[in-house]
Order: structure tokens, then C-alpha cells, then sequence
């Protein structure tokens, strides 16, 4: 079936389809779905195997990233148990060793939670590198579908929705007043389109004291909304510091995603006084998907032409990288015309546990000490940032990853690059789990929500999209 997603790009991928047996119905045919095969392995239909298609399925350029999968399961009766296997993924021994889980999700309603597969999964490798998940699901939700994923989804459509209702509530035409100081400053612009027509937005959050009346520049081939000779609507904040943040240039990297939805929740609250000093003092620009066409397709890791697009940022092609051009481009511009001082790319990990950073080795004591200082400072309030397990050797800048691709055009070193940023890095959250648990101070004030919140006690938990959203 052929259906057009929010951007109206029509979405006939081989990798969402529907199949249907007897009264069960099991589909990936929605944004970010991913099955490429079904099949039952018995009569009553109580078992399944199932394929995912790997990046780019069918297409001359198909590649061989095979971990990403989402369906749903309609028709189930009540207390009816299912049995699944996902069989040809890339080998992810070492995450489900340490008890990596599927996540489910019941029903599409905006309350429905996602939560890790509650009964035992198995795995085990097989010829060929073809790595297998096994799991049973007991139905009880009626006539509810009930999703399952490698990791909680947060597709394009769904942040697309998300991004709509603050707009609605914050944006210029939403009726908010912006009269005081303190008041929450939301633009909502379109800085360039993907491959596939898809938006690529670039939000801003402030607060309107220190607002100018100077308009941001227009940058050649950017912002497609704004038609030749007009203005765009952003204005400078020349006193305040810019922070930009970006996230899912790997599509399956859908950890990334709820720290960009915690980040901007937390950014939004009118009445924390941390969201409020931090609006008063910054200029925050969010990227919330680098790579969408990825996302809506149900790829793991790659565009449209099966690029990881996290090695083009020292010389993106327009024609061809039109994503990472245009968010180069525009950090570029940001880096000459305002005091941009961070950029932070959002991903996950799926070997190395926790949450940690990958930043660059900078020429100048001074710099590097900033650079460690600043991780060290964000461990300091986050339970499960791992200052440790950060990265910051040359090495890292200039190795080759096993496809041979340098990480020279990786995000953190090609916007370090192109505009000396001292603060250019990589925040990275694993699937699964941390090694370790911060301990966090107390509070400094007589206001508790001016200093992080409780101190987790125990062994490091399992990650769920709460302590994604809170990393």
C-alpha cells in the first residue's frame, strides 16, 4: 500500500509491508517500520520468524546494516501467547549478553509507554553473521495493536507532531505573549529539505530579554520558506552565548531522539528556575532529525543512497548531502555572526555501555582543559553521564571506521574544523545499560529544583526512555 507521510512524500518501501493469518495481522507498513519477512511456524499460528530489511533494501546501494526493526501485531486474542524470532540481524552479542530487551509498546494512544519485552529473550549467532532474538508475548489488551522495536521508536512523523504542538503553544502565530522578559522565545524555521523532500528543522529557544531587532542571515540555499529579498523571522540575541544541538543522523540511533525530547521539555518549563537562567543566558538551536528520510524508511544507519552521514561533515555535497550541508552551512554562519560556543551531536552506542562523549584533541592546554572541564561539569549533574568512558585522543579524530570511512568527516571533528568550536562533540547513550551510577550534590539553594534530583541508589538500571530523555 502506498500512503503518504505528514510531508506528503509517498512512502512505497519494501521494508513496510503487511501480512496477514487468520485473524492476526502483523505489519511494518507506518513510519519507521521495518519487516521485510514474515512467517509462521506452525499451523495455529502461535510462532513466528521474522527479517528485517537491511539499509536501503532492494536498491542498487542495499547495505549490509541489519539491527533496526518495528512492527505492530493486530488481532490477538485475550491472554493469547505469541512466539517471535527476529533472525538475520548484525551481531549484537555482547548488548544482549549483558540483557538487552525488545520494547513493546501497547496500543497508539499519547499515554501509551514503552517498556522492555517482560518475559526472557534469548539470542544466538548463526552462519553467515546472522545473529537471532527470541521472545514470547502474552496478549491482553483487547483489541489494542501492540508494537514491538529494537529500542523505543520516536519516528519522523512523531517528532514532526511534537514539534507542531509547541509551536502551537509557543510559535509566533500560537496567541503566547511574549510581552515580558522572561517570556519563552520559539522560532520554528525549515533549514533545508532531504533527499526525499522531507523538512530538516531548525529550532530556536531563548527567552525575549536582550532580543534585537536584527533579523538572522539568510544563508544561500537554506531556509526554502523564505522567499528571494524577505527576512527571516529569527532575530540575534548579540549579548547571549548560542548552543546548538542535533540529533539522528542514524536513523535507529533512537535513544538520541528522547534526549532531544527531555532536552527540550526541559528547556520549555516556564517555571524551573534552571530552564529559566538557562533561556535568560543562552540562544539553543535544535536540529531534531539530521537524517529523516532514514527515519521514515526504518534504516539503522543509513540515508536514501546507503552513506553513513556522520562522515561528510568536512565537505558535504549539497546535491548530495543536502542535510549535512545545510546544518554545516548554518553553524558556519551562526560561528561568524554570534558567540556560538557549542555544538553537541546527539547518537547511541551499542558496544560500549553508558552515556559518554567522544570530543576532540585540542592544540592548546587551555582549550583542552575547557573541553575536559565541560564533560566533567555535565557528569557532575547527571547520574548516568560516565566521565570516564569519554574520549578525547587525536586518535579518535582520525581513525578509520570498518568501512574505511575517516572520522574526519564525523560531526564532532568537521564542525570543530570548519569553525575552531573548543565545545564540538559527540553525546552518546548506550541501548541497554550503564556501568556505573554519579553520585549528585545536594542542593546548593533553599529551592530543590535548582539542583539535580535524587541520587539513584544501586546497580546501574536498565535504560528506558525516562533516563534517555533524562540523560
Amino acid at each position: 500500500m502506498v500512503r503518504k507521510d505528514v510531508d506528503g512524500v509517498l512512502c512505497n518501501y519494501s521494508s513496510q509491508k503487511t501480512w496477514t493469518f487468520g485473524d492476526l495481522v502483523l505489519s511494518s507498513e507506518f513510519c519507521s517500520g521495518n519487516t521485510a519477512q514474515v512467517e509462521a511456524q506452525d499451523d495455529a499460528c502461535t510462532s513466528f520468524e521474522l527479517r528485517t530489511a537491511p539499509d536501503c533494501h532492494g536498491m542498487a546501494c542495499e547495505t549490509n546494516y541489519r539491527t533496526w526493526f518495528h512492527f505492530s501485531v493486530s488481532g490477538a486474542k485475550q491472554d493469547q501467547v505469541l512466539s517471535f524470532a527476529v533472525t538475520n540481524l548484525n551481531p549484537q552479542t555482547k548488548m544482549f549478553a549483558q540483557g538487552m530487551k525488545p520494547s513493546f509498546r501497547i496500543g497508539n494512544s499519547p499515554n501509551a509507554k514503552w517498556e522492555r519485552i517482560p518475559s526472557e529473550v534469548s539470542h544466538s549467532s548463526g552462519e553467515g553473521r546472522q545473529f537471532t532474538i527470541r521472545w514470547k508475548f502474552k496478549f491482553s489488551a483487547g483489541q489494542q495493536p501492540v508494537f514491538f522495536a529494537f529500542t523505543p521508536p520516536y519516528s519522523f512523523e512523531e517528532v514532526t507532531k511534537k514539534v507542531d504542538e509547541i509551536a502551537a503553544q509557543y510559535g509566533p502565530a500560537s496567541g503566547y505573549s511574549r510581552a515580558r522578559a522572561d517570556s519563552v522565545y520559539f522560532e520554528r524555521e525549515t533549514l533545508t529539505k532531504s533527499l526525499e523532500g522531507r523538512r530538516v528543522e531548525l529550532l530556536t529557544i531563548s527567552d525575549m530579554s536582550g532580543i534585537s531587532e536584527l533579523a538572522e542571515d539568510n544563508i544561500p540555499g537554506c531556509f526554502p520558506n523564505v522567499l528571494p529579498g524577505d527576512a527571516r523571522q529569527v532575530k540575534v540575541f548579540p549579548n547571549k552565548t548560542y548552543f546548538l544541538v542535533s540529533a539522528r543522523v542514524h536513523p535507529g540511533e533512537a535513544p538520541a531522539q528522547w534526549m532531544w525530547d527531555g532536552l527540550i521539555d526541559f528547556l520549555l518549563q516556564k517555571d524551573d528556575p534552571r530552564a529559566k537562567a538557562l533561556r535568560a543566558n543562552f540562544v539553543f538551536k535544535l536540529v531534531p532529525i539530521i537524517n529523516p528520510d532514514g527515519v521514515a524508511r526504518g534504516h539503522y544507519r543509513a540515508d536514501t543512497q546507503g552513506l553513513n552521514l556522520n562522515r561528510f561533515y568536512d565537505a558535504p555535497d549539497p546535491n548530495k548531502h543536502p542535510t549535512i550541508w545545510g546544518l554545516r552551512e548554518a553553524i558556519v554562519a551562526l560561528s561568524r555572526k554570534v558567540d556560538l560556543r557549542y555544538f553537541v551531536d546527539l547518537h547511541a552506542h551499542a558496544t560500549k555501555r553508558g552515556c559518554f562523549c567522544y570530543a576532540n584533541a585540542l592544540p592548546g592546554w587551555q582549550q583542552q582543559l575547557d573541553n575536559l572541564l565541560y564533560a566533567r561539569l555535565i557528569s557532575t549533574n547527571s547520574p548516568h553521564f560516565d566521565f570516564s568512558s569519554c574520549i578525547f585522543s587525536e586518535k579518535a579524530m582520525e581513525s578509520k571506521d570498518k568501512n574505511g570511512q575517516s572520522k574526519e568527516g564525523s560531526s564532532r571533528v568537521g564542525i570543530y574544523r570548519a569553525t575552531g568550536l573548543v565545545h564540538a562533540i559527540t553525546v552518546e547513550c548506550n541501548y541497554n545499560s550503564g556501568r556505573c551510577v554519579n553520585h549528585k550534590p545536594a542542593a546548593a539553594t533553599q529551592d530543590p529544583q535548582a539542583s539535580p534530583g535524587e541520587t539513584w541508589r544501586g546497580a546501574p538500571p536498565k535504560y528506558n526512555t525516562a533516563i534517555f530523555r533524562d540523560a
